[in-house]
């Protein structure tokens, strides 16, 4: 059984834009029985992005800011 925010290692990983790189993904969810699961890659390339903890609604999309070393992640993510 998959726990809720596990941090997974996916090499490879497929862009939209056709390009690839080695991603850590999060579960969003705890899925049971025939549920979905909700996977999201992290990034650490801040760009634009706001470093406002937690939720942020960003253009038409939305994105989720977690501080470097309040997890076991060590960039900001």
């Amino acid at each position: 059984m998959s726990v809720r925010g596990a941090i997974y290692y996916k090499p490879a990983f497929k862009f939209h834009d056709g390009g690839n790189s080695d991603k850590l993904i999060l579960l969003l969810n705890a899925p049971t029985n025939n549920n979905d699961y909700l996977f999201v890659p992290t990034t650490s390339q801040q760009k634009i992005r706001s470093k406002t903890v937690g939720c942020v609604k960003h253009y038409s999309a939305g994105e989720f800011f977690i501080p470097k070393r309040t997890t076991a992640l060590k960039l900001d993510t």
